[in-house]
């Protein structure tokens, strides 16, 4: 993956601010408990055999970061999906921490075919 310009950065900086009105991260988004949870977040690269396993916030990957801040703040959101950028398994954890971080809250996981949904929350398993 290619490092981010400092003109990306910039960008990526103003977009964090716009999203961070509602609260500071010191009083706002930080103590949401999601970034803790994500620290313990893995996905398995299927193009690296070597080194299948790897976190889901890694090195140069700010624009995550900025996806989740908008996931945080609003209801409704359409990202425009990219194999490159691990936008299904950024939305999958994001739907976990989500659901577990509250009591009778039911999240469900839409996808163009049944078994694809099951592979990616559950392993594969049907239950």
């Amino acid at each position: 993956m290619a490092k981010l310009s400092k003109t990306d950065l910039s960008k990526i900086s103003a977009a964090q601010e716009r999203v961070l009105f509602y609260g500071t991260p010191e009083k706002g988004y930080a103590d949401s408990g999601l970034w803790e949870f994500l620290k313990h977040v893995y996905t398995k690269d299927a193009h690296d055999p070597l080194n299948p396993v790897k976190r889901l916030i890694g090195e140069g990957d700010d624009y995550i970061i900025v996806v989740l801040l908008y996931m945080l703040h609003f209801n409704d959101l359409c990202i425009p999906k990219s194999r490159q950028i691990r936008m299904s398994w950024i939305a999958a954890a994001f739907a976990t921490w989500h659901t577990m971080s509250a009591q009778y809250r039911h999240t469900l996981w839409q996808g163009k075919k049944e078994k694809n949904a099951n592979a990616m929350v559950s392993m594969g398993s049907k239950n």
